[in-house]
């Protein structure tokens, strides 16, 4: 049979790539994953080491206001909603936005919740190969789904009374009402995890890591966090290249806790 070594074989690219890492076949990988597997089950380990306890900088204000005309709220579809809100809101302008705006009566922004969905072992990472099939370049040892809020907002609710002027010309708007509420926008949160029995080699890692970076799948991970026994010139290199760290215990303080 001929072959056309013109055209990539993208079945021997995968297969190099895939069955390269050797620590898989280690018992010790196996023990971390495991670990690891129950660990972030545990919200104390998730926000000490996966996700930030609290959200400070992404949140924002969000202005609700109603006008009433005869002690009845104008509905969005009403001719002439738009206009009215906009002379109340020129009359009453909105809070500003942002979180230098708060006032100390207000408050911080509460605190960040999240909560595990699942983990799954063992996941592809796939890019479009040679005709546009797909391949697999490699896999991620653990990739975790967690429930969490995406965004705290400021909601300023404000409810106004359209009045004729005085003088005939145009509306007044009194302010009757306003209150305000913290509110939560959440989104699932993917996280993926290489595990390492030990890194011998930090380069031969880093390869690994940046091969995966290039992959389309690999976007839909919101970080990517190498678990391995202490290491700390590997630690300082994966954080200055944007990757995570959390160090695993030794054989002598178990995997259970």
């Amino acid at each position: 049979m001929e072959v056309d070594v013109s055209q990539p074989n993208d079945r021997n690219y995968q297969l190099k790539l895939i069955y390269n890492d050797e620590d898989l076949r280690k018992p010790r990988h196996d023990e971390i994953m495991h670990w690891l597997d129950a660990k972030l089950r545990d919200p104390a380990f998730t926000e000490a080491h996966v996700i930030s306890p609290r959200f400070r900088s992404a949140f924002d204000h969000y202005v609700d206001d109603v006008v009433e005309v005869d002690g009845e709220a104008i509905k969005p579809d009403r001719p002439g909603y738009q206009y009215l809100c906009e002379e109340a809101r020129r009359a009453h302008p909105a809070p500003a936005r942002g979180a230098r705006t708060l006032k100390p009566e207000e408050g911080e922004p509460p605190i960040r919740r999240h909560s595990w969905v699942k983990n799954v072992w063992e996941q592809p990472l796939q890019s479009t190969g040679y005709g546009g099939r797909k391949q697999v370049v490699g896999f991620l040892d653990l990739a975790a789904s967690f429930n969490a809020d995406a965004k705290l907002v400021r909601v300023h609710h404000r409810r106004f009374a359209a009045k004729n002027a005085p003088n005939g010309y145009g509306q007044s708007f009194e302010l009757l009402e306003e209150t305000a509420e913290w509110t939560r926008w959440e989104e699932t949160l993917q996280v993926g995890f290489e595990v390492k029995s030990e890194i011998s080699s930090v380069g031969e890692l880093m390869r690994q890591l940046q091969l995966y970076r290039t992959t389309e799948s690999i976007h839909q991970y919101r970080r990517i966090i190498v678990v391995a026994p202490a290491h700390p010139d590997a630690e300082n290199v994966l954080r200055s290249h944007g990757f995570g760290f959390i160090a695993s215990p030794d054989k002598a303080s178990g995997l259970s806790t």
